[in-house]
């Protein structure tokens, strides 16, 4: 019988793993992978993080380097030493992860958890061999319902199903936005509107209004203000396709933006603009 059973070893299940095993809980911790860590550890934040190391170095060689006095000549990009290193990082920090289970006496199991009742676990490992863990409290950290290819598989939605919780259907959110005129953000692409106002209808009701940094992409538009936006409107639509409106000076009323219109052209009377 363990005092807790943790399901998922990602950051929020061996950090609570680590610390009940601190407090002198009996602690075991199941995974459904071979290595511990979870989507952040083995295929998320660490091994892009790394990648992103080896590609800094390159770009510094190529065009910041020279500044220091550093020249080098043919600069080759070894893509699949860039992938060793990388997978020699994700590697050493699931080891480090596992020997922190160990020292702080958290029996580690591989296969995939799945409640019995509210008390018993059972874990089913690769070669179908099933285990029963008794557990006197039990921590779900098996992630959200992110990228499925990415092991975010969305599995603690069907624990809290299973027990009888109400889930509500789960929505994209901190992503970009697509736009039906493609055309135009095409030609857009790349620019930034720093302090801009942005206001989202549908239907025209209003969903969302807020302040702060846009960027329109080949497909649409980005940014800060469009990711806030985008977990409050992605919901709507599911009905129907939304307006985006766009507020380039919406600290100046239409009459003190008419005067300063007025004011540029007659003080760049003379002077073209591409």
């Amino acid at each position: 019988t363990y005092d807790l059973v943790i399901i998922g070893s990602g950051p929020g299940g061996y950090v609570a793993a680590i610390r009940a095993g601190q407090l002198g809980m009996k602690t075991a911790i199941i995974e459904k992978y071979n290595t511990l860590g979870g989507t952040c550890l083995n295929v998320g934040c660490i091994p892009s993080k790394a990648l992103l190391d080896s590609s800094e170095h390159y770009h510094q060689l190529n065009h910041t380097f020279a500044e220091h006095g550093i020249s080098a000549q043919k600069v080759s990009l070894d893509m699949a030493q860039m992938i060793e290193r990388k997978n020699q990082v994700v590697s050493q920090t699931c080891d480090g992860v596992k020997f922190l289970m160990k020292k702080n006496k958290v029996d580690v199991y591989y296969g995939h958890g799945s409640f019995v009742d509210a008390t018993h676990i059972k874990v089913t490992a690769a070669d179908k061999a099933e285990t029963i863990l008794e557990a006197g409290k039990v921590i779900i950290a098996t992630g959200g319902l992110s990228y499925k290819a990415t092991g975010s598989t969305g599995d603690g939605y069907e624990f809290a199903k299973t027990m009888g919780h109400t889930v509500t259907k789960c929505y994209p959110s901190l992503v970009p936005m697509n736009v039906k005129e493609i055309n135009i953000a095409k030609d857009l692409q790349g620019l930034s509107l720093k302090n801009i106002e942005i206001s989202i209808t549908s239907n025209k009701k209003e969903i969302y209004r807020d302040f702060g940094e846009l960027l329109f992409t080949h497909f649409g538009v980005s940014g800060p203000v469009i990711l806030s936006a985008s977990s409050y409107c992605i919901p709507y639509m599911d009905k129907k396709d939304l307006a985006l409106t766009i507020d380039l000076k919406p600290a100046l009323s239409i009459d003190q933006l008419d005067d300063r219109v007025l004011r540029d052209f007659a003080e760049f009377s003379n002077k073209q603009f591409k």
